[in-house]
């Protein structure tokens, strides 16, 4: 009867030991599987903000351009109006 009840416990304490092994190495699996996923999610967004950066650089090249333009058409715009009434006065 003893050696039964120490046979059972024996038995019970082994599957329990079996139990955590199982689950520490299956908790190490799941844990790597996520680390991957984290560093690719992490990789995007660095990808990302780089992608951000260089579009609001263009975007800003974008706009000064667009100034530069702007400007020189408002140049070539009163060149223009000045010739005209040039053309006005000599015309007269």
């Amino acid at each position: 009867m003893i050696q039964e009840n120490i046979f059972l416990l024996y038995l019970v304490t082994a599957s329990i030991v079996l139990i955590i092994v199982y689950f520490y190495f299956d908790l190490k699996k799941i844990k790597e599987k996520h680390k991957i996923h984290f560093d690719l999610l992490y990789n995007q967004i660095t990808k990302e903000k780089i992608l951000k950066e260089h579009y609001n650089n263009e975007l800003l090249k974008v706009k000064i351009l667009g100034k530069n333009t702007n400007q020189k058409l408002l140049t070539i715009k009163t060149s223009i109006v000045t010739f005209d009434e040039s053309l006005k006065g000599i015309f007269k």
